[in-house]
């Protein structure tokens, strides 16, 4: 019951564009769009993307990303984006260079 309010707590925030803290990382739950387009959230921009434990290039891989997962994500830290892939429930580190954000269709780099 706690983790389908929590979920539900989460929906609610991502709707209404809410900074949602998780496990001590500030999640931007998609960034504002402009002239009232609609934001249709984050993608990978390829496939086979490194999921990391933390923001560097050596650490511990949690999981692989593709571009049909649905993604939450927005705090930075380097070159690094701090996402959750909701298609395999990973949270962890993706480079921003493999990861968009796009407002009715027109994308736009995250990294």
């Amino acid at each position: 019951m706690i983790k389908q309010v929590a979920a539900a707590s989460l929906v609610v925030a991502a709707a209404v564009g809410l900074t949602v803290a998780t496990s001590g990382t500030a999640l931007a739950w998609g960034p504002a769009c402009r002239n009232g387009e609609v934001s249709t959230g984050f993608k990978f921009t390829g496939d086979g993307i490194k999921i990391r434990t933390r923001p560097v290039g050596n650490a511990t891989v949690l999981g692989l990303g593709y571009r049909s997962h649905s993604l939450a994500g927005g705090a930075r830290s380097g070159d690094f984006i701090y996402i959750i892939d909701w298609t395999t429930n990973v949270r962890g580190w993706a480079p921003g260079a493999y990861v968009t954000w796009q407002c009715a269709g027109q994308t736009h780099p995250a990294g």
